[in-house]
């Protein structure tokens, strides 16, 4: 009547760049996460069943992201070994609890609330630095690479499903989310 499946999930990743002149003498690095997952189901009675979910993501940046030579042209020369830069993944948690009712053979519902936070995002911007008298922001000359970057949403989420399995007839499904 209450399954729960805990999970643990490790997961790591080589970046190979050169080595650390003068530093640390080391070449690349690895970046570790361990990372959690919780899912339960209650059953309520033959048609109604509360689901619940809590879990971390990560996804890992892009090599090409976590060191560029200073020799390269690019616009943002990025180098680990640099005092204040990391390649800390990026951290996706979330969280949900749903009721679902089957209103018959051939269709059910669920509705619930939904919680979503990443923390460490990684994006590339440009900072504005100053106003126009007008109000118009100017912007720096060169973007920014930073993965200290935070979003979260909270939520709501209904679904309806109908499945026809006649040889002929409708199936249809309709989902709507209301995202704050």
């Amino acid at each position: 009547k209450l399954p729960l499946d805990p999970y643990l999930t490790y997961s790591a990743m080589h970046y190979g760049f050169p080595n650390d002149y003068g530093h640390t003498g080391q070449a690349g690095a690895t970046a570790h996460i361990i990372l959690p997952t919780f899912n339960g189901t209650y059953t309520l009675d033959r048609d109604d069943v509360l689901r619940f979910s809590f879990g971390t993501t990560a996804s890992f940046i892009s090599s090409a992201y976590v060191y560029t030579s200073s020799l390269s042209r690019a616009s943002n020369q990025r180098n680990p070994y640099i005092p204040g830069t990391t390649f800390d993944p990026q951290l996706n948690h979330s969280a949900d609890f749903m009721w679902e009712h089957q209103v018959d053979n051939e269709t059910s519902f669920k509705i619930g609330p939904y919680y979503n936070k990443t923390t460490n995002y990684f994006e590339e911007y440009t900072p504005i630095v100053g106003y126009m008298a007008n109000g118009i922001p100017i912007f720096a000359k060169q973007s920014v690479l930073a993965n200290d970057q935070h979003h979260q949403t909270l939520g709501l989420e209904f679904a309806l499903d109908h499945v026809d399995n006649h040889p002929r007839g409708w199936s249809y499904w309709l989902q709507g989310t209301y995202d704050n």
